[in-house]
């Protein structure tokens, strides 16, 4: 860590993680940024677009783009309130009606903020719901969109107690 910090250092949103090496030489990496996680633990798509809910939000935030963020290329339609363009932000892919890569946003965001946040026990890292979200997508498939979503669901739903 830059001179000499310790783990009250770490800046999940930079990637830089700073741990101190205990006597034992073992190293607890439970809480680092959503690298290493347990599950368990899950909010739901209702819970993290409310307005007073985005406290909670690390690493993105509410307008953020959500083809930038899962690096992608869709055309979101109506029923997730896209703009001129067909684009939406990850607050729209909360709100997106309806199923298919519709559900999959949802989830997709949701389980991508649980990932990133640290007060989340989540089963996924943020890089690996990233990828499970763009190869739904990318395959252009109703029936891998839906898959990918009930395995983000599943874990979307387990609870969670942030405020």
């Amino acid at each position: 860590c830059p001179d000499g910090g310790d783990e009250s250092d770490s800046d999940c949103v930079n990637g830089v993680i700073c741990v101190t090496l205990p006597d034992s030489g073992t190293i607890d990496l439970t809480n680092d940024c959503g690298l290493f996680t347990g599950g368990g633990e899950g909010c739901t798509p209702g819970y993290w677009k409310q307005p007073h809910h985005h406290d909670s939000w690390m690493g993105a935030g509410p307008g953020d783009d959500f083809n930038l963020t899962f690096i992608v290329d869709v055309e979101w339609g109506r029923k997730c309130r896209a703009d001129e363009n067909g684009d939406i932000s990850l607050n729209q892919g909360l709100r997106c009606r309806g199923g298919g890569k519709n559900a999959l946003a949802r989830h997709g965001v949701a389980a991508l903020l649980n990932a990133m946040n640290t007060g989340v026990e989540f089963a996924y890292t943020a890089a690996e719901v990233k990828a499970l979200v763009k190869d739904a997508l990318d395959s252009g498939t109703k029936e891998a969109a839906t898959e990918a979503k009930n395995k983000l669901a599943e874990q979307n739903e387990m609870g969670c107690d942030l405020n």
